[in-house]
């Protein structure tokens, strides 16, 4: 049985388990977004590129994750628990969230270096980063939440990534000027898309204001993650 009180810490530890799943999941986005942070690249798909990454791993990774434990019927026995459900999501939204933004860290700080952003900047940018990555994180696990299978979970996921990418502005021309402030991911890649000089400290309470609003959103629907079906 689950430490109710440490469903946070449980994810953690599932998550360092094996050195070579360890590794794989540092190496592979580092394999994958150093090309794009080192590379002669305008910096606008420098953003879009770095920002939808973090949008894609945030949401495949809970929902899949958590569809997974619904599945063996470990949500449901955690269901029992004197827990509130909107707690146990909120733990494992936040273990999610710190688990990929180290996951992402050092191509984040190749594509920092790379940019000559200054320190003002940079400040910006790693104030925006958590609210991405939480922001990411709950939609997969909203995701989650609606999907009755995970085949469902995958489609659903994609659909998130792409709408979310769109709505948000992330993908630059995209989305209206007024969505884009709508979820997270808009106001990071505003200031990865800035010049090195100029992201603009807005774009920072903005980021946190979008990813708490869909936080409580999604943890206010979280007891349907914890029904039998």
């Amino acid at each position: 049985m689950i430490d109710p009180h440490r469903f946070w810490l449980k994810e953690l530890l599932e998550a360092s388990r094996g050195r070579r799943a360890v590794a794989l999941k540092f190496l592979l986005p580092l394999l994958l977004l150093a090309p794009l942070a080192l590379g002669a690249v305008p910096a606008s798909m420098k953003a879009v590129g770095f920002s939808v990454a973090v949008l894609f791993i945030g949401v495949f990774g809970s929902s899949v994750r958590l569809i997974h434990l619904r599945d063996s019927r470990m949500l449901e026995r955690m269901a029992v628990l004197p827990v509130p459900p909107h707690v146990l999501a909120a733990e494992y939204i936040l273990a999610s969230a710190f688990l990929d933004g180290a996951q992402l860290l050092i191509p984040l700080v190749l594509l920092i270096t790379a940019g000559g952003y200054s320190i003002p900047s940079v400040t910006v940018i790693l104030l925006a980063y958590p609210a991405a990555l939480i922001g990411a994180n709950a939609l997969g696990v909203f995701v989650a939440s609606l999907s009755a299978s995970a085949a469902e979970g995958h489609l659903f996921a994609v659909l998130s990534v792409i709408g979310a990418a769109v709505l948000s502005g992330a993908v630059p021309g995209a989305g209206a000027g007024w969505s884009s402030w709508l979820l997270p991911f808009g106001p990071f890649a505003t200031t990865l898309r800035a010049s090195p000089d100029g992201a603009p400290l807005t774009a920072v309470p903005i980021a946190w204001f979008s990813a708490f609003a869909l936080l409580g959103l999604v943890l206010a629907a979280s007891p349907r993650l914890f029904r039998s079906r």
